[in-house]
């Protein structure tokens, strides 16, 4: 009987990567923001928080379901959720009455900033515990990996789905 797992043995070392950011996963999942909220709330209103701090264009509902990559009745569930919060408002847009835009509240703000230094927190304690040089050796080879994965993308972008392996470089980043 041939073996089903031909393939780990061929791609030893992707495999082991894959292995390596499952683990990751993991323990990113293991960062939650206090409740009511959740990461994707918290992400939503990151993206908030930045269009704001950054001088971004104003945000709507299909701007997040873009960015997300979600639809746009999710991300208005999500919107409502945060408005009855109290940590999102509307603002009608003067110009066309029928176009509104997000902002976060005060509150919001606070909830963002909170969630976003916990988050970072927990990274720079791991960070810390690999010690300096090990740390940016870390983020080194990321960085590495990073380039050398984006350069083989560009490279076979014929050979995939159109926009299949695309890094959204709107999209939010603690």
């Amino acid at each position: 009987m041939a073996s089903c797992d031909t393939t780990r043995e061929e791609y030893e070392r992707a495999s082991k990567m894959l292995d390596m950011m499952g683990w990751l996963h993991r323990g990113w999942s293991a960062i939650q923001p206090p409740p009511p909220l959740k990461r994707s709330d918290v992400i939503l209103m990151g993206i908030l928080r930045n269009s704001c701090l950054y001088g971004g264009p104003p945000v709507t509902v299909s701007t997040l379901a873009r960015t997300l990559h979600q639809s746009a009745p999710g991300i208005s569930q999500k919107v409502h959720f945060l408005e009855q919060q109290g940590y999102i408002r509307r603002v009608i847009d003067k110009k066309d009455r029928r176009v509104f835009f997000l902002e976060l509240t005060g509150e919001g703000c606070v909830a963002a900033e909170n969630a976003r230094r916990q988050f970072l927190g927990r990274i720079e304690e791991a960070l810390d515990a690999m010690g300096s040089q090990g740390a940016e050796q870390l983020l080194a080879r990321l960085a590495d990996f990073g380039n050398a994965l984006q350069s083989h993308n560009k490279e076979n972008e014929g050979d995939s789905p159109k926009g299949a392996m695309k890094i959204a470089e709107d999209c939010p980043v603690f």
